[in-house]
Order: structure tokens, then C-alpha cells, then sequence
């Protein structure tokens, strides 16, 4: 989907910012919430690649770190400024599950020091070396959409259903406790849906946006280089 009309694009963002307030003052409507700003991220997104020859912004880290040492849950400083140029504002980057701990938990933050931000979501778009493989006992392999004359249905963002075995953490946003994020004792094998996540959003190259249900999901390198000793992800 190739966004032209500026103009309309543009307002269309601030349409999408006022729906997105409204929702926010209404504690019932927490779903839609989340769906409008991964809908926003995702119309910056395009709107980026329109003014930059259809490349979308960059998923690797800041530098001076490899490219190749990125982490889907992370954004560059040089990608979340480039999209802030868009949204005019950074809530859009936080799910508004995790929202406040991402904000408030500098530890979280300390973590991502040198390679950008904890922003909340995946962030699928514009790693190099794609596809990526299978690792350890998963085999399954994804494709980073680099362009938006990519595949319509490549995977731009997705809910935050993440691990490290390494951190001994489990981020799940969607449990009947609300969102959980989890210490693990050292040898925990535990993953997301153990803990009770009932799955997360998905927001596709092509703009739209849907849940899946965690019983769907499967399991993927969440770290270009670490295997089971990086950020392990589900969608």
C-alpha cells in the first residue's frame, strides 16, 4: 500500500490522534486503544517510506553497534526521531500495556543503552540480513519487509510477547491479570504463554491490524546474532 496524498495522510494522523484520545479517556475501550496507535505507528511508517524511496526505517541499532546486533523490541534513536517527524508525539511507541513501566523503569531502559529504546512493541521492519533462521529447537524463519513494495502481509510490529533467558524475563501484554512482566529463576524455560498471555496484535505492511491468538502463534529469533541467549519472540 503505497501512501501519495500527503495532504490526506497527514490529516489522517491527526484524525487518528483525536479517535486515539477519545479512547484513551474511555477505561472500556483498552483494545481498540492499543489497535489505533500500532495503526498510527504503522501510517508514519508509511509515510517515511514515501519521502525515503519506499525504504522503511531502519531496524538496526545505533552506532556505534553492528547493525547486525539488533533486537526486535529496540529503536534506534535515528528511527524513533525519523518517525517522530511524523506522529508529533512519542506515545505511539509505547503499547499502552507496558506504557508506564517503559517510561518509569530506567533499569529496563539501562538495558538498551547504546543500541536505542525498549519501545514496547517489535519492531520487524528493515533488519538486514533477512530472512532470518530458525534457531536451537525452532525452526521457524521470518522476513523483515524492507520496502513497501514488499509482500502486503510481511509483519511490520507485533505485541510484545517476548523472553531472554539470559535477562530471565517474560514480557506478556495480554494475561487476565492484565500485562505481566515477569523475573524468571536461572533455568526457567517458561515462554509467554506459560504465564498466561492470550496472544497480541499484529500490524501489517499493508496498515491493517488484528489479533492472533497466542495457540497460533510460533516462535522466532527475536535477536539477529544471540539465538537462546537473545531476545526469544513470539507472534
Amino acid at each position: 500500500m503505497l501512501l501519495q496524498n500527503r495532504p490526506s495522510c497527514q490529516r489522517l494522523l491527526q484524525v487518528c490522534d483525536q479517535v486515539l484520545r477519545i479512547f484513551e479517556a474511555d477505561g472500556n475501550a483498552h483494545g481498540t486503544r492499543r489497535e489505533a496507535r500500532q495503526r498510527q505507528f504503522l501510517l508514519a511508517a508509511h509515510m517515511y517510506a514515501d519521502d525515503n524511496f519506499q525504504w522503511l526505517p531502519s531496524g538496526t541499532p545505533d552506532k556505534p553497534m553492528p547493525s547486525n546486533d539488533d533486537h526486535l523490541p529496540v529503536l534506534s534513536a535515528v528511527s524513533s526521531n525519523s518517525l517522530f517527524h511524523y506522529l508529533r508525539t512519542d506515545s505511539v511507541f509505547y503499547c499502552p500495556s507496558f506504557a508506564e513501566k517503559l517510561k518509569q523503569d530506567t533499569f529496563i531502559q539501562r538495558d538498551a543503552q547504546g543500541y536505542g529504546y525498549v519501545i514496547g512493541y517489535n519492531y520487524h521492519g528493515g533488519h538486514i540480513n533477512t530472512p532470518w533462521p530458525g534457531f536451537e529447537q525452532y525452526g521457524n524463519i521470518w522476513v523483515s519487509p524492507q520496502k513497501l513494495t514488499d509482500p502486503s502481509s510481511l509483519v511490520v510490529l507485533s505485541d510484545m510477547n517476548d523472553w531472554s533467558y539470559t535477562e530471565k524475563r517474560i514480557w506478556a501484554p495480554h494475561t487476565t491479570r492484565g500485562p505481566v512482566l515477569q523475573t524468571e529463576p536461572t533455568g526457567s524455560r517458561r515462554t509467554p504463554a506459560d504465564i498466561g498471555s492470550a496472544g497480541g496484535n499484529l500490524g501489517l505492511l499493508d496498515g491493517s491490524v488484528s489479533w492472533k491468538n497466542i495457540k497460533l502463534m510460533r516462535v522466532y529469533r527475536g535477536s539477529q546474532q544471540w539465538g537462546n541467549d537473545g531476545c526469544i519472540a513470539m507472534w
